[in-house]
């Protein structure tokens, strides 16, 4: 039992007391696993596959472009802001293409767009303010590609761009941009040549993420990382199976890396792993979207869920908008508590994944009016208030009950908390106020 100490005060005797209270929890309680939620909207962008999709952390709105349906090449823009979905008609735009790239640089709260293809390779480098589209002419840049991957490197403030396919052949090359110039860079080890890959940027650990898709040799399961130095080739127990066109984002708030679905040599896939940075677990919600590749997925940091949209099918081009919605994880319980009659009570839970938590606490099993909040605060205690005390915690995933918490409640002037007051109590008194050495047993 994990003890920790709480503070009672009896005004009658003007003596503080330190009661200690033992805790009915250590460590993860409960949980409930993460969840996909198919979110019903009248105005989603036309089904597509092939898009690119980044977060706009400044604006808060999730911003996909591009793709592609029954071979027409998109060229729109549209804005997600967890509600609704909103099309943009800046004044100027990318060329509409497949498989084009976008990260957001949070350092110059713009989205960074490269390349795609249309029938012809584009090499375009393209920003989205929220406003409207600029493209970029920098001096240095990478050659025309599509099916290539970027993500935003936060600690170092680039744009890292890896591989894609270009000119009848897949790239090698890991390429950053500033916001002024693309340069390309030589690390000595570097992930075989390849496109239609998927990569993150994991914040937690300061690397960008890379897993599979396809190149001359066929198709890739391979995990590996960039710290903006060099490429290190992961070698977790259990990964995802080989694929192309999949897609990843990163969960800040449970710290690890989503990947969902693409294609690969058994057809379209519907699987959900976690990346924790040592090692890929398979998660397996009740309710997942269908197989599919070439689909998108960003972060969404205000609502801290991942949003996905589009892919192709067995049933054709997806139009449908995701959410991956985090688990719950219950780290601190209530603490079985003793106080003295009159003194104020708080009891509280510490629960971290889903951004929409929601509290409901009980007494004797019964839930109590208006205590929905993280904490539940008894003022002035009676002998009423005496009872087992827990709380029900729901979110998308499900919901977990903590374990009880028992408050006793001791009678004013009851010091030795044997739950009656006598002379007992009073020869307390007595012991610490008979000297200069208050005993290290004084109340």
């Amino acid at each position: 039992m994990k003890k920790g100490l709480s503070f009672a005060y009896d005004v009658s005797f003007a003596i503080p007391f330190f009661i200690l209270a033992f805790s009915a929890t250590s460590g993860v309680l409960a949980d409930c696993e993460s969840a996909w939620i198919r979110v019903p909207t009248a105005d989603a962008p036309p089904p597509r596959y092939g898009n690119c999709m980044a977060f706009d952390v400044a604006r808060d709105v999730t911003v996909i472009f591009g793709g592609i349906d029954s071979g027409t090449y998109l060229g729109d823009t549209w804005q997600w802001d967890g509600v609704g979905w909103t099309q943009r008609t800046p004044p100027h735009s990318p060329p509409a293409c497949f498989a084009p790239a976008a990260a957001y640089d949070s350092t110059r709260n713009v989205t960074v767009l490269f390349g795609g293809w249309n029938g012809s390779y584009l090499d375009g480098t393209w920003e989205w303010d929220g406003d409207d589209w600029h493209q970029r002419t920098p001096a240095t840049f990478p050659a025309a590609r599509y099916g290539h991957a970027m993500a935003y490197d936060a600690a170092r403030g680039v744009t890292v761009l890896f591989g894609g396919s270009g000119t009848g052949k897949y790239g090698t090359e890991t390429w950053e941009w500033d916001g002024l110039d693309w340069t390309r860079r030589n690390p000595v080890n570097t992930p075989p040549s390849r496109g239609t890959h998927t990569m993150t940027y994991d914040s937690a650990r300061g690397v960008t993420v890379l897993f599979g898709g396809v190149g001359d040799t066929g198709y890739f399961a391979d995990t590996w990382e960039w710290d903006g130095i060099n490429w290190t080739q992961r070698t977790p127990t259990a990964c995802p199976s080989e694929r192309l066109c999949p897609a990843m984002a990163y969960d800040v708030t449970q710290g690890v890396t989503v990947l969902f679905g693409g294609f690969g040599p058994a057809g379209y896939l519907a699987d959900t792993w976690e990346w924790d940075g040592v090692e890929w677990t398979q998660s397996i919600p009740a309710v997942a979207p269908t197989a599919r590749n070439a689909h998108a997925m960003a972060y969404d940091h205000g609502r801290e869920t991942i949003v996905m949209y589009g892919g192709s099918g067995v049933s054709g081009t997806l139009g449908e908008t995701w959410e991956y919605a985090p688990g719950l994880r219950l780290l601190q319980g209530p603490v079985d508590t003793w106080v003295i009659q009159g003194s104020d009570v708080l009891f509280g839970v510490t629960a971290i994944g889903s951004p929409s938590i929601r509290y409901q606490w009980r007494k004797n099993g019964s839930p109590l009016f208006g205590a929905d909040k993280a904490s539940l605060r008894i003022p002035m205690v009676s002998r009423e208030d005496a009872a087992i005390y827990d709380v029900v915690i729901r979110a998308p995933c499900g919901q977990i009950l903590s374990e009880p918490a028992t408050l006793t409640i001791a009678p004013k002037a009851d010091l030795d908390l044997d739950g009656d007051v006598d002379l007992d109590d009073l020869a307390a008194v007595q012991k610490c106020l008979s000297g200069p050495n208050i005993p290290p047993d004084c109340p």
